[in-house]
């Protein structure tokens, strides 16, 4: 039976008995993320020093020729992306640690990478409103900053590089985690029932 049968190599290499570690590591970090509320990214500009966009779970700070600029909207989106966040991460630390695998396969989805993907989507549409452009090969931001000055319009040209912090890495991390945790509670449930049906088939029940 165990020739007819295979359990799935990543099934494999993600569980220690019952426990499925890419899912507990992925929630792990994520809930540290939310807790501490770090910096995740931050935007130095390359023409006004001292200008830096901070961009986190919980925090977002913008200073723009030396002032602090608070846009509500952003605000209510940092908060609701901490929320998110802190349910995806205990979402995937239950299910990594609950035996029933149809139970953990409904916790270990992919609500981490969705949200991470719907969050840099949001970020893109804003960019793309303020008619800013992202250029992947120097890993810069530019966009043009409109100032009403004495009743006439000023449009300045500026652009920010993108510095990583430990806590993008981190993020990473989780984020492929959770997909490797999903891929392999996938593959043990299909594992298990694909065992339920060949023991049916020869009348050995398990």
């Amino acid at each position: 039976m165990s020739g007819a049968v295979k359990e799935p190599l990543l099934t494999r290499l993600a569980y220690y008995r019952h426990v499925n570690l890419f899912a507990l590591i992925a929630g792990l970090i994520t809930l540290y993320l939310v807790l501490r509320s770090g910096e995740l990214v931050i935007l130095v500009s390359n023409i006004v020093e001292g200008d830096t966009i901070t961009i986190g779970l919980g925090e977002m700070e913008i200073n723009v020729l030396g002032r602090s600029l608070s846009i509500p909207i952003l605000d209510y989106l940092v908060i609701s992306s901490k929320l998110s966040y802190l349910v995806a991460s205990l979402s995937l630390i239950t299910g990594s640690l609950v035996k029933d695998e149809e139970l953990s396969k409904g916790l270990i989805g992919f609500k981490l990478p969705s949200m991470t993907g719907l969050i840099l989507t949001v970020v893109a549409l804003i960019l793309m409103y303020l008619g800013g452009s992202f250029n992947p090969l120097s890993n810069e931001v530019s966009m043009a900053l409109t100032i009403n000055i004495g009743g006439r319009i000023y449009s300045i040209p500026i652009s920010y590089s993108i510095k990583p912090t430990l806590n993008t890495y981190l993020a990473l991390t989780a984020n492929l985690m959770a997909i490797l945790g999903r891929l392999a509670v996938r593959g043990k449930t299909n594992y298990i029932r694909r065992l339920r049906e060949l023991s049916t088939s020869i009348f050995i029940p398990i």
